[in-house]
This record gives structure tokens, sequence and C-alpha cells, in this order.
């Protein structure tokens, strides 16, 4: 009795073990993209207080995945005042070959964050149906 209660919480504690490591394999797969976001939100912050009077250009230029990767950009747009949205998605290789694209309309969206979300989770979304995994 004593042996099935221990191999119990050994199984119990091998599965633990097992998720947490496949848990660090997903983050370590997400740093780039959370990356990224940093550098987009530092760029925002810069662009939002700037002092410059008169407009200015940015210029932002695609960069390729590391090779192996493709990555995923989305867009999209809505309407507040009718919940209308539509969502983009371009996947690329580290060639620059498209791999996929896609758009979707949708309806009932309530901000303009959950219209972005939305598009991230199309573009991650079809990736996984295309068995793309390094992102």
């Amino acid at each position: 009795m004593k042996s099935d209660y221990f191999a119990d919480r050994w199984c119990v504690l091998d599965k633990l073990i097992s998720n947490l490591i496949k848990w660090r394999e997903f983050l370590e797969l997400l740093q780039p993209f959370i990356s990224s976001v940093n550098q987009c939100t530092t760029d925002w912050d810069v662009l939002e207080n700037s002092t410059s009077t008169s407009p200015s250009l940015l210029s932002i230029r695609w960069q390729p995945p590391t090779t192996g990767f493709v990555k995923i950009n989305v867009d999209a747009g809505v309407r507040l005042t009718t919940g209308e949205a539509c969502l983009g998605v371009v996947t690329r290789d580290s060639a620059g070959e498209v791999i996929f694209s896609a758009y979707q309309t949708v309806n009932g969206i309530k901000s303009v964050l959950a219209t972005e979300l939305k598009a991230i989770h199309l573009g991650l979304s079809l990736a996984s149906s295309q068995s793309l995994h390094y992102i």
C-alpha cells in the first residue's frame, strides 16, 4: 500500500516536471515575440513623446526572421461605433517568401486592443493548422 502511494506521487511529480519543461520551452519560443513587442512599445513611446511640431516620417523596414523560423505580421482595423472589424495576416519565411496570408471580418468588437488580439490569434491559429512551430 505504501509503495502504491509513493508510485502515485512519483508519477504526479514526473508529469509536473515534464509540464514545466514544456512550459519553459514555450516561453523560450515566445521570447523573440516579447522582445519585438517591447521594442514596438519603446518606439511608440518615443513617437508619442516627441516634441517636434512638424510631422515626421518613421522609416520601418520589415526584418526577416532567423533561418528556420517564420514571422507572422498582423494588422487590424475596427469601427468602434458598429463593432465591425477586419483582420489581416501575412506569414513569411526567412527568405521573405509568403507562406500564407489571410483576412477575416468579424463583428461585435468593442475595443482596438481586442481587434489586434483577434488578429494575433488568427495568425497563430493558421500557423498551427499549417504545422508551423518556429514562429
